[in-house]
């Protein structure tokens, strides 16, 4: 008998086991385009459940009341395991990158800002939850949302774009682990552009083709070297250093220009 309530409880704690972590105390729900207003005690964190989500999503938290930074924002998928995080207005990566509040190479420092907002891919039939944190000395009220987008077309991996003589097009690295691809339709100088300290991120990897083994010949980055001679043909992927932020499609994040002209490089 004793074997057997043995072998019963082992068999219960396996099954526990299985189930994972139980999920947080939830303290709301959003839906597609839907958001809510939230109380955060100071050095605390309040758990929102997202559900009926597709597509490109950003996911925002904005103190209201008193306006201030001090917010802190995590994705989390259905099995509790972070995916993604923010710590700026500006720019949101990897979690143990986002969290430290400076990129890979300790090249940018937090922005005082009084939101935190964060891209993803939600899959269909998936829950996720966010996470927002109030590490403020001060309760506030946070407003909490989601908001389905259309992503920058440009540059797109799988879309064969590409980039002629004289021509200029503006993309935005808008979710982790993207990667942005034109091929040169002519010779000239390659110039790439960009403002704002999220763009110490970019990094544009120019190679002598599109085939996967060819030979990468030299890579641009805004405030370094921004501007090379190349040749028609030339491959060029876009992406993040390390492939571990993401930014948003407007001036001061993870938005480019990339040139084609026969303006010499300074």
């Amino acid at each position: 008998m004793k074997r057997a309530l043995i072998a019963v409880l082992g068999l219960l704690l396996l099954l526990l086991a299985a189930c994972g972590e139980p999920p947080p105390a939830v303290d709301a729900t959003l839906g597609p385009d839907d958001n809510k207003t939230l109380t955060l005690l100071p050095s605390s964190a309040a758990y929102v459940r997202l559900r009926n989500l597709s597509g490109a999503v950003q996911a925002y938290a904005q103190t209201v009341n008193p306006r201030g930074p001090g917010l802190r924002l995590v994705l989390l998928n259905e099995d509790l395991v972070a995916m993604y995080a923010s710590s700026d207005f500006s720019w949101f990566g990897l979690p143990g990158v986002a969290l430290a509040g400076k990129g890979a190479r300790s090249l940018i420092a937090p922005t005082l800002t009084d939101g935190v907002r964060l891209n993803f891919e939600a899959a269909l039939g998936h829950d996720y939850y966010l996470k927002v944190e109030n590490f403020s000395n001060v309760p506030v009220d946070v407003e909490v949302g989601v908001a389905g987008f259309s992503p920058n077309p440009n540059g797109d991996f799988f879309a064969n774009d590409t980039l002629a003589l004289n021509e200029s097009k503006t993309g935005a690295i808008e979710f982790v682990g993207e990667h942005d691809a034109y091929t040169l339709k002519s010779t000239g100088y390659l110039h790439l552009a960009a403002s704002g300290a999220a763009n110490a991120w970019l990094v544009a990897d120019v190679y002598a083709d599109a085939a996967p083994e060819a030979d990468k010949l030299f890579t641009l980055e805004p405030d370094g070297l921004n501007c090379a001679p190349v040749s028609n043909g030339y491959f060029v992927l876009l992406r993040a250093h390390g492939n571990a932020a993401a930014g948003f499609d407007e001036p001061g994040s993870l938005q480019y220009t990339l040139t084609l002209d026969n303006a010499s490089c300074p």
